[in-house]
């Protein structure tokens, strides 16, 4: 609906639950989504929670200012704590990365793309997709 094709996205910043079920099922969903099991370039994907921990109500705006600050910044930060892969999310076989390290998110691009994903308790589920301001 964004006009945007799934390529032109680069980041997502993800619910992220910590939990051996409900994270491979977010990122089965982003693969379907973002046509990760035939994508070229990887999409990288994080989770603010692993900086300041959930938020309840509040996570999904914290997503949404890590990533402002993301596009301010031009980078790409680290996934902190991030090192044995949930076994039962498929790696080898999708297009999705998680930052071991702070990288630079292309600054003089045309532009970049993320999407913010957050799930309510009740089952509420939203998506959006920010895009860098032009220059």
């Amino acid at each position: 609906d964004a006009g945007l094709t799934s390529e032109e996205v680069s980041y997502i910043e993800t619910h992220g639950t910590g939990t051996s079920l409900g994270d491979p099922l977010e990122m089965e969903a982003l693969c379907h989504a973002y046509d990760a099991y035939k994508r070229d370039k990887k999409l990288i994907v994080g989770s603010v929670k692993t900086n300041i921990g959930h938020l309840e109500a509040a996570a999904g705006i914290a997503s949404l200012i890590k990533v402002i600050l993301m596009m301010k910044n031009a980078e790409i930060p680290a996934h902190i704590g991030f090192k044995t892969p949930n076994p039962r999310i498929p790696w080898a076989e999708i297009s999705l990365k998680v930052p071991k390290n702070a990288q630079k998110w292309t600054k003089n691009a045309k532009k970049r793309v993320a999407g913010v994903s957050s799930f309510g308790f009740s089952g509420t589920n939203a998506h959006i997709l920010i895009q860098n301001a032009s220059t």
